[in-house]
């Protein structure tokens, strides 16, 4: 992964593709300041973390632009986000978002709000990396309250 990382941002370069020569430089930045931190060589489900972090921090800056009327700068986040979105794993759809919480509520037995929790814990292990957890949330949510 970390390679793949390299071998793109050099690509990057040669195109003269700014907004992905700089996601990329401060993706690598972070992980390899992760690298120093853990004090050894990260694995890809460690890297991928480190973008999916990068990805929910940028997308929170971009519904902050957004709400405050900064649509530029939103934009700019967005077109951030793209360009890490396209080394995570695909996420799930929306059908298959309610499939999965239909048959985690179902395996767990969950029939009240009060194990909403036990429902999510399971659903972010299971599906790690392909699923957003706030529209899990919302999902669980809605089954548990009716």
């Amino acid at each position: 992964m970390l390679e793949r990382l390299r071998e793109d941002l050099k690509a990057a370069m040669k195109r003269r593709d700014k907004v992905t020569v700089s996601v990329l430089r401060m993706a690598l930045a972070d992980i390899h300041n992760r690298e120093i931190a853990a004090g050894e060589e990260l694995e890809d489900d460690q890297i991928l973390e480190a973008l999916r972090k990068g990805v929910k921090l940028r997308q929170e800056a971009a519904e902050q632009f957004a709400a405050g009327g900064r649509e530029e700068r939103a934009a700019d986040e967005r077109a951030e986000i793209d360009v890490l979105e396209v080394y995570l794993p695909q996420m799930l759809s929306g059908d298959e978002l309610a499939a999965a919480v239909d048959e985690m509520i179902g395996e767990l037995g969950a029939s009240s709000m009060a194990d909403m929790g036990n429902v999510m814990g399971s659903l972010m292990e299971r599906y790690r990396g392909k699923i957003n957890g706030r529209a899990a949330s919302e999902a669980v949510r809605e089954r548990l309250s009716t």
